[in-house]
């Protein structure tokens, strides 16, 4: 599985933007997970295991989390989640398990193009977002 492997998602655009690399979006996949590790940035996905019909957000059902404790555990340098849509931040229990991992986190704006704001504008704020997050 490839994470936002759907055309109708601008992340790898926005995340080409925030590292000044045109055509981000079009290299091969691996080659993006790997300019990803180099720039310190890490990709995981809160969500173990859940059921959806479609790629949207609002469809997921009946959604299992991983420990997000284990996660600060393997990678003791990590210093900041950046979310990419509130999501995670729409119930107690999905707040409680960002709680639970005692690392800072910060949504941005969903990279879906369904999210109503202008792409250029989701590009400036992801790359304050990053800019302030990697060192």
């Amino acid at each position: 599985m490839e994470y936002y492997g759907n055309p109708n998602n601008h992340f790898w655009e926005i995340i080409g933007y925030c590292l000044d690399i045109p055509d981000f979006n079009e290299m091969p996949y691996e080659k993006r997970l790997s300019i990803l590790k180099k720039n310190k940035i890490g990709l995981w996905d809160a969500i173990r295991n859940c059921e959806r019909e479609t790629s949207l957000d609002v469809k997921i059902e009946k959604e299992e989390y991983n420990d997000l404790s284990v996660l600060r555990k393997e990678c003791p340098q990590l210093e900041k989640i950046v979310l990419s849509s509130k999501f995670m931040l729409q119930t107690k229990k999905r707040k409680e398990v960002l709680k639970n991992a005692k690392i800072p986190f910060e949504a941005a704006p969903s990279p879906s193009r369904r999210y109503i704001i202008p792409v250029e504008e989701k590009k400036r704020i992801w790359k304050e977002i990053i800019q302030k997050s990697v060192r």
